[in-house]
């Protein structure tokens, strides 16, 4: 009887010693479609269309920032950059080149920008 317990047990430590390499953590690289997390990157980092399809979208615009994320189970690229009038833009391109959405902003009034001027409130008419 002993000799099926130790079987038993050489068997149960094998098949636990077995599986258990089989669990492994996936590598920092790999891509998980079903994340939504944006994931910081360097532009050296950008496939060279995604910056081009960018470039196109947004030309004088130097493009410093990336990051990438998946939405829908598409691969999408954030490019952002300042022009040279101190405006901030945005572009996403998804990983097939396509541009989804370009936007703009005032670069979040730069020091050296003034304020935008205020309008006085309009007076109702008598």
């Amino acid at each position: 009887m002993s000799f099926h317990i130790r079987w038993f047990a050489a068997s149960l430590m094998l098949a636990i010693l077995t599986l258990g390499g089989c669990a492994q953590p996936k590598p920092a690289d790999s891509v998980d479609s079903t994340s939504t997390a944006d994931e910081e990157m360097t532009i050296d980092q950008v496939p060279p269309e995604i910056l081009k399809a960018a470039e196109d979208q947004r030309p004088g615009v130097e493009f410093r920032f990336a990051h990438k994320r998946w939405e829908d189970g598409v691969l999408i690229y954030k490019l952002e950059g300042r022009s040279d009038e101190g405006r901030i833009h945005a572009v996403e391109v998804t990983s097939a080149g396509e541009v989804v959405k370009p936007t703009a902003t005032d670069a979040a009034q730069a020091p050296d920008s003034p304020p935008p001027p205020e309008t006085p409130p309009s007076e109702p008419p008598e």
